[in-house]
């Protein structure tokens, strides 16, 4: 049972309306959690707040009669008063319906708010649930979307194949790249292992000896490096592929070890 659940039973624990299992249950679970402690206080407080909005009862005249008898049956028959019987105010049956329907109204009233008030946490969670949802569904058209297009260029005519291979700096490694003849480059790495926070894996295009910054990527949680990027047009034909781990913003220069290459 999660902690939404207990507090679903404490409106109607504050009425006296729980069954003795779920009641046992609650009173478990206030032992160890202050917050619904305090909530269940906040709903006894209600409830005893409306004994005190009814107005007060005047007896029926039937009590007035009863402890009148009472007291001449205990005295002795000469010294008995002589009562003089008065006429007690009539009250109608509708004031009567009036007092009691002023506390069902008010037990109805707090009934309703509580139930208003549970469903309005579950409409808040499960639109919660339906964004996350919505969420997942996109990532995961895009991720297909992606990989239908680097089908597409791994097998299009004239599309360049270069194998990375790994330095010792990362062993077990490996990724190849697909290069069309306008120069749109696609990745595809394996073995890496997730970067940490603030960090990411950038690809270079080295001419000579000058290195062009390409894109950063993660590896997902299938443990694939995807990535799509533009090759710069003097890296086509003559460059060295290579990958190293900089900041997640990517780097305008290497500064960590070269991890996988295609030329060593």
């Amino acid at each position: 049972m999660v902690h939404d659940d207990y507090k679903e039973m404490i409106p109607a624990r504050s009425l006296a309306s729980l069954d003795a299992s779920d009641d046992r249950l609650l009173s478990e679970h206030l032992a160890t959690c202050a917050d619904c402690r305090r909530e269940l206080d906040e709903w006894n407080a209600v409830a005893a707040s409306l004994a005190l909005s009814a107005p007060a009862q005047e007896p029926s005249p039937s009590v007035r009669t009863n402890i009148l008898l009472t007291i001449a049956s205990e005295k002795p028959q000469a010294t008995r008063a002589n009562v003089v019987p008065f006429n007690a105010a009539r009250r109608s049956v509708w004031t009567s319906l009036g007092s009691f329907g002023a506390i069902a109204a008010a037990l109805l009233f707090v009934v309703l708010g509580a139930s208003v008030f549970v469903l309005w946490r579950e409409n808040s969670r499960l639109k919660s649930q339906l964004a996350q949802q919505t969420t997942r569904m996109d990532e995961l058209d895009q991720r297909v979307a992606q990989q239908q297009r680097m089908v597409q260029q791994f097998t299009a005519p004239g599309t360049t194949m270069v194998e990375l291979r790994p330095t010792s700096a990362a062993p077990g490694a490996k990724a190849m790249v697909a290069v069309d003849k306008d120069g749109r480059a696609t990745l595809l790495a394996r073995g890496l292992p997730s970067a940490p926070p603030g960090k990411a894996y950038q690809v270079w295009y080295i001419v000579g000896n000058k290195p062009m910054p390409g894109r950063v990527f993660r590896m997902d949680s299938a443990g694939n490096g995807l990535l799509e990027d533009q090759m710069p047009p003097v890296a086509v034909k003559a460059a060295v592929i290579a990958i190293t781990m900089e900041t997640e913003q990517g780097a305008a220069a290497p500064t960590g070890a070269i991890l996988l290459s295609s030329s060593l």
